[in-house]
């Protein structure tokens, strides 16, 4: 019997070769992030082993050489296609992905580089949420933590001593999350700490998360149709109301189940739910005499606020005010309406108009 010789042929095709595997591109200053997309990527491919070095080359002669060398080609250029130019130009010339992958750990690894830790944990400290979505808040944090655990791995062996230092670093970044969140969030921050076994980051995430979407079901109120605001002629003399004069008005006959209060219900109860910032300033601006006497028009959360300009529509023949009614925005206040001729603000012009073309002044078509 003479001996017989198989062929094998690999399969790396071209758009094998070309895969772009990473969000982001090694540029030198995101190495941890990197190297974390590119072995996540190239072990779900089921070839970690050509950057690790175990697979070993075979001997040239051996049938499985060619398979080896294309593959190896491959993952090497999965490594250099997720690099920037200049990058790449440092390690183009090594012949294996697990040189390529070596040097670039060598040059850009920086496990012991304690001024990039603590950067990393003064970030964690100075991020606040400052009015952004609670879940880029979240993110920003997480996307530090796991630098930070990338940078310093642990290396306790007992397992309850591991245990230990996880709930401790559990703890302190449930602190730094809750440090940062916005005064609107005060009350459930206190019920989250209040607790007698503080929950994970994760779960008091979701606790906060669902009192922030709570919160803006229960404040913004339904839509303005069209998202104008119309506001009627007023009939009466300036600073005087039509339930001032005896005019008729809608009884409102809810009430609140839970503080015994008139015009809310349980569900909305501030007392019980906790108070929103826009409350605490307006109950604060009235202390101080500003705002709220000349109003006739009730702000909405639907309405955004209205720029300052909008207080010269009319400059010679009306009185015109921004009153201040909290966060939700500014209600717009005129004495002089010309009748049956309704004001219409519309809440997504850059500039607010007049129904009297009187009033206006450098007109421009």
């Amino acid at each position: 019997m003479g001996d017989s010789k198989t062929t094998v042929s690999a399969t790396v095709t071209q758009s094998d070769m070309s895969l772009h595997i990473t969000p982001d591109k090694l540029d030198g200053s995101n190495y941890s992030s990197w190297s974390q997309s590119v072995r996540i990527y190239i072990t779900g491919r089921g070839k970690w082993s050509y950057v690790s070095g175990t697979k070993m080359a075979p001997a040239e002669a051996d049938a499985l050489y060619a398979i080896w060398e294309e593959e190896n080609a491959m993952v090497q250029s999965w490594l250099l296609n997720s690099m920037t130019r200049d990058v790449r130009a440092i390690f183009l010339r090594l012949s294996t992905a697990k040189d390529v992958w070596d040097a670039v750990t060598q040059t850009y690894s920086i496990e012991k580089d304690a001024s990039k830790l603590y950067e990393l944990r003064h970030q964690a400290l100075a991020t606040r949420q400052n009015g952004e979505p609670l879940s880029a808040y979240y993110g920003k944090l997480q996307q530090t933590w796991q630098e930070i655990d990338f940078l310093r791995p642990g290396k306790l062996k007992c397992a309850d001593d591991i245990a230990t230092r996880e709930t401790e670093i559990s703890e302190e970044r449930l602190y730094d999350f809750l440090a940062g969140l916005d005064p609107h969030l005060d009350h459930v921050r206190s019920q989250v700490l209040t607790q007698t076994t503080l929950p994970s980051v994760r779960a008091a995430y979701a606790l906060v998360n669902a009192e922030a979407s709570r919160q803006t079901i229960m404040l913004v109120g339904p839509q303005v149709e069209g998202s104008a605001m119309v506001a009627a002629p007023s009939r009466f003399p300036r600073g005087v109301s039509n339930s001032r004069l005896g005019g008729s008005k809608t009884t409102d006959t809810r009430k609140c189940t839970y503080c015994d209060k008139d015009k809310h219900t349980r569900d909305t109860c501030f007392k019980l739910h906790g108070y929103p910032d826009w409350w605490v300033q307006k109950k604060e601006n009235q202390k101080k005499g500003i705002g709220g006497s000349q109003a006739h028009l009730t702000p909405t959360p639907s309405i955004p606020r209205v720029d300052q300009s909008a207080a010269l529509v009319s400059p010679t023949t009306a009185s015109t005010s921004l009153v201040d009614a909290g966060n939700f925005g500014f209600a717009l206040n005129t004495t002089i309406v010309p009748p049956n001729k309704p004001w219409i603000i519309d809440s997504g012009a850059s500039d607010h108009m007049t129904n009297n073309s009187t009033w206006i002044f450098e007109r421009k078509h």
